[in-house]
Protein backbone atom coordinates (compact mmCIF):
# COMPACT_ATOMS: atom_id res chain seq x y z
CA UNK A 1 0.00 0.00 0.00
CA UNK A 2 1.57 3.43 -0.99
CA UNK A 3 0.32 6.24 1.70
CA UNK A 4 0.49 9.98 0.58
CA UNK A 5 0.86 12.39 3.41
CA UNK A 6 0.59 16.28 2.55
CA UNK A 7 1.74 18.73 5.22
CA UNK A 8 0.10 22.24 4.54
CA UNK A 9 1.52 25.11 6.25
CA UNK A 10 -0.60 28.38 6.63
CA UNK A 11 0.64 31.70 8.39
CA UNK A 12 0.21 35.35 9.30
CA UNK A 13 3.84 36.72 9.60
CA UNK A 14 4.31 40.17 10.83
CA UNK A 15 7.28 42.18 11.51
CA UNK A 16 8.11 45.73 13.03
CA UNK A 17 9.01 48.26 11.22
CA UNK A 18 12.82 48.49 12.83
CA UNK A 19 13.34 44.56 11.82
CA UNK A 20 13.92 43.69 15.30
CA UNK A 21 10.53 41.50 16.28
CA UNK A 22 8.79 39.30 14.25
CA UNK A 23 5.53 37.58 15.36
CA UNK A 24 2.75 35.74 13.86
CA UNK A 25 -0.30 32.72 13.94
CA UNK A 26 0.20 29.39 11.89
CA UNK A 27 -1.80 26.69 10.93
CA UNK A 28 -0.13 22.85 10.13
CA UNK A 29 -2.72 20.82 8.57
CA UNK A 30 -1.16 16.55 8.16
CA UNK A 31 -3.32 13.40 7.63
CA UNK A 32 -1.02 11.77 9.62
CA UNK A 33 0.01 12.76 13.30
CA UNK A 34 3.10 15.16 13.59
CA UNK A 35 5.78 14.62 16.78
CA UNK A 36 6.03 17.76 18.57
CA UNK A 37 9.16 18.07 17.34
CA UNK A 38 8.21 17.96 14.04
CA UNK A 39 6.08 20.46 14.39
CA UNK A 40 8.68 22.88 15.94
CA UNK A 41 11.04 21.94 13.00
CA UNK A 42 8.54 22.72 9.80
CA UNK A 43 7.74 26.22 12.35
CA UNK A 44 11.67 26.61 12.21
CA UNK A 45 11.90 25.77 8.21
CA UNK A 46 8.91 28.55 7.93
CA UNK A 47 10.82 31.23 10.41
CA UNK A 48 8.02 30.94 12.73
CA UNK A 49 9.54 30.67 15.93
CA UNK A 50 10.95 32.45 18.93
CA UNK A 51 11.22 33.36 22.55
CA UNK A 52 7.64 32.54 23.00
CA UNK A 53 6.06 29.67 20.45
CA UNK A 54 3.16 27.65 21.54
CA UNK A 55 0.76 25.07 19.59
CA UNK A 56 -2.46 23.40 19.53
CA UNK A 57 -3.10 19.83 18.15
CA UNK A 58 -6.95 18.56 17.18
CA UNK A 59 -8.08 16.18 15.40
CA UNK A 60 -11.04 16.64 12.85
CA UNK A 61 -12.21 14.27 9.57
CA UNK A 62 -9.69 15.41 7.45
CA UNK A 63 -6.52 14.80 9.67
CA UNK A 64 -4.57 16.71 12.31
CA UNK A 65 -4.61 20.44 12.61
CA UNK A 66 -1.46 22.25 14.63
CA UNK A 67 -2.70 26.03 15.26
CA UNK A 68 -0.26 28.63 17.24
CA UNK A 69 1.17 31.53 17.37
CA UNK A 70 5.18 32.61 17.92
CA UNK A 71 7.34 35.76 18.93
CA UNK A 72 10.71 36.39 18.11
CA UNK A 73 12.89 39.42 19.49
CA UNK A 74 16.13 40.38 18.20
CA UNK A 75 18.84 42.85 19.02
Amino acid sequence: MKTLNTITVEADKQRNASGTRDWGTFRITSRCCLSNEMVKSICGRHEMIGQSFTFNETKNEDGYVYEGSYDCWSD
